[in-house]
């Protein structure tokens, strides 16, 4: 299965795979490989990481969003 969205693989994977340049950059548990410094690299965007509410996996809490103007 194929996730963009970061916060649904966490919770949802037990492996996950981060490709970055047409190659795997970082795979394992969400709670090993999901760090500010790999989501920087790999997708080139700053966050805060904190712990799921529900099992405990790496969640972002709050992100930009879509801006209506």
């Amino acid at each position: 299965m194929i996730l963009h969205d970061l916060n649904l693989a966490c919770h949802y994977a037990d492996h996950i795979v981060a490709i970055h340049q047409q190659t795997v950059a970082v795979q394992g548990p969400p709670e090993d490989i999901m760090t500010v410094a790999m989501i920087q690299e790999v997708l080139g965007i700053e966050v805060t990481l904190s712990e799921g509410p529900f099992l405990g996996t790496p969640c972002i809490p709050k992100g930009k969003g879509r801006y209506i103007k």
